[in-house]
């Protein structure tokens, strides 16, 4: 299996339970680890259509995550993992979400992995911490 990562991607979501939470976006940190398939015949030809283009993921990923207000951190990180599967090369995916709501604590983070099952098509959870 193959990685690339994407680290803190910086959004502006109106994300949180009570409506005062979601009153004004607030910012959130999203990182994704994807695993693929054998990356190497990109290396080989230099070529972009054979690996994952992450420019690309990158817009779907804000493009997503913007669309609407949401109340819980699992709510994006589960589209956010589901949206990626959806990629030809990509057989896993960890999904990080960071937002910073109370000035007492660094921040509030998620993480969740997801992987596509034999067929090809999204599985289940396979772990969550």
């Amino acid at each position: 299996m193959d990685w690339i990562s994407l680290e803190q991607m910086e959004l502006w979501l109106r994300l949180g339970v009570t409506e005062e939470e979601r009153a004004w976006p607030q910012k959130v940190l999203l990182s994704v680890r994807i695993g693929c398939l054998d990356l190497s015949p990109a290396a080989k030809t230099d070529a972009l259509e054979k690996t994952v283009d992450y420019a690309r993921i990158c817009q779907s990923i804000r493009d997503l995550a913007q669309a609407r207000p949401r109340c819980l951190l699992e709510s994006l990180a589960w589209e956010v993992a589901t949206a990626i599967l959806q990629e030809p090369l990509v057989q896993e995916v960890e999904v990080e979400v960071r937002k910073f709501p109370l000035p007492s604590i660094g921040c509030v983070s998620l993480r969740i992995q997801r992987s596509k099952s034999q067929d090809g098509r999204a599985a289940g959870p396979s772990q969550v911490s």
